[in-house]
């Protein structure tokens, strides 16, 4: 199930983004023409104090899109992958 209370509901992280009143679009370049803006957008997310929470953000609602914590999409799904192995590991461990 995906959580959507993003949507509906201000999270306190947000507030302290680097990226705080800047066009959301910023983030979300055209495929194929968007790679000096990618660059410029992943700059900005390692600069930014809730980066992490952003990234974990955009795993637990399942962006497939843009550029969110410092990661593109193809980084998120692999970043992803990881977790769930790592949870599966640890829940094998206990």
């Amino acid at each position: 199930m995906i959580d959507l209370t993003f949507l509906y509901e201000p999270q306190e992280w947000r507030q302290r983004a680097a990226c705080r009143g800047l066009d959301v679009n910023f983030f979300y370049p055209e495929k194929f023409t968007g790679q000096p803006q990618t660059v410029l957008a992943r700059k900005l997310c390692f600069t930014c104090p809730v980066k992490d929470e952003c990234l974990d953000d955009a795993l637990a609602t399942h962006d497939k899109w843009g550029v969110r914590g410092g990661m593109s999409p193809n980084e998120r799904r692999v970043e992803a992958r990881k977790r769930r192995r790592d949870g599966r590991s640890a829940e094998l461990a206990a």
